[in-house]
């Protein structure tokens, strides 16, 4: 299929060009972006999470200038991103959360179905569903009439927000006042308390300074966006806990910092693990005795130490072995250990750019770095999903 005119190809071709020149030597986008080339040339794009920024923001483009005839993608495209099709077509009712494959919530499909209609060009916009055997007119039917989700709140509050907005409580009582989670509770006097106890974290662990400057541990915390636990993780990059004797190693300690969690059950050896693995879960039982303390953790709550459940697995795929073999082995889901293995490769990304980590320990980092992505474009077994 080719449903471009020669006009329409120049100005494509003119936008990959405009977007080599923005990303340099940047090869792992290169590759990407002249992988999908011959389908860009014809009008058909694609957008998902996993593709480099720089390859989105030329598929939104192209989007926005009516060059993307035909665009596959996931509900990417249907969250936060204003851009109107004239048709919407779904060849599925299900999605990979993270976690497992479901069925589309109500407020996804409608998200997604509200895209279809151009203001000031279409009178009507489309919304088709792919038959399946799958799926009938009933499922279809429930998802249109029913009401959408109601809306929860995600926000939460780490570390790296209170150096960022330099929230003291006067500040805070009227930054979280303003947010939807503290319309939907009414009281904001706890998130308040938490506040204050995590800069009080911040000082006595030495993030900052009596006058609230931040110290040389606090700018690792402040490179440390997005990472799970980076109050931890700082504290053990300031101490030179990060191994750098075996990559090996090091993987136990960057599975600790890994956001999936496997439902279904916990792998979890100490033997497997390095023999300073204890260091650091020290360190977890420190950080959150403190928070403990000063009421950023409930009085109830209680310690528990952080499980390496996909330490091993990841192990296994250094070791040169199958994703599917590994997954089944382990009783994983291949999307999951996927999505882990792109979580691994995001925090090897930030640790590489911060000074205090150690030449041996980023040496380890970028050989760890060069297992996973090698993987990730020769494995076959990603080919189903």
């Amino acid at each position: 299929f080719d449903f471009l005119d020669e006009e329409e190809k120049d100005l494509i071709d003119k936008l990959i060009r405009h977007v080599m020149d923005t990303i340099g030597m940047d090869q792992k986008c290169l590759e990407q972006l002249f992988e999908f080339k011959q389908y860009f040339m014809r009008g058909i794009f694609i957008h998902h999470s996993d593709l480099y920024l720089a390859v989105k923001e030329f598929t939104e483009v192209c989007i926005e200038k009516g060059l993307a005839k035909v665009t596959c993608t996931t509900d990417t495209l249907g969250i936060g991103l204003n851009l109107p099709v004239k048709t919407v077509f779904f060849t599925a009712l299900k999605k990979f959360d993270g976690v497992k494959v479901r069925r589309l919530m109500v407020s996804e499909f409608l998200q997604m179905t509200g895209r279809a209609g151009r203001r000031g060009k279409d009178a009507i916009g489309y919304v088709i569903p792919i038959p399946s055997i799958l799926y009938n007119e009933e499922d279809f039917s429930v998802l249109v009439k029913s009401n959408s989700n109601d809306i929860a709140s995600n926000f939460k509050l780490d570390y790296n927000m209170i150096l960022l907005l330099d929230l003291y409580v006067a500040k805070a009582y009227r930054f979280i006042q303003k947010s939807l989670k503290a319309y939907q509770k009414g009281n904001t006097k706890e998130e308040v308390y938490k506040v204050k106890g995590m800069r009080k974290v911040l000082l006595v662990k030495g993030f900052l300074d009596e006058d609230g400057t931040l110290t040389q541990k606090g700018s690792i915390l402040q490179r440390l966006k997005n990472v799970k636990y980076e109050i931890v993780l700082a504290e053990i990059i300031s101490m030179g806990l990060l191994p750098s004797s075996h990559k090996i190693d090091l993987v136990d300690v960057l599975c600790l910092f890994i956001s999936y969690r496997n439902p279904r059950k916990t792998v979890r050896n100490p033997e497997d693990f390095y023999s300073e693995i204890n260091s650091v879960e020290n360190i977890f039982q420190e950080i959150f005795d403190c928070e403990k303390h000063y009421r950023v953790q409930s009085e109830e709550s209680v310690f528990t130490s952080n499980t390496n459940e996909y330490a091993r697995p990841i192990k296994c795929i250094i070791m040169r072995e199958e994703m599917d073999e590994v997954a089944e082995f382990y009783e994983l889901n291949v999307p999951v250990l996927f999505k882990v293995v792109r979580e691994i490769l995001n925090l090897i990304k930030i640790l590489v750019n911060i000074d205090e980590v150690t030449d041996g320990v980023k040496e380890n980092l970028f050989s760890i770095n060069d297992c996973l992505s090698n993987m990730l474009e020769n494995d076959i077994s990603l080919l189903d999903f």
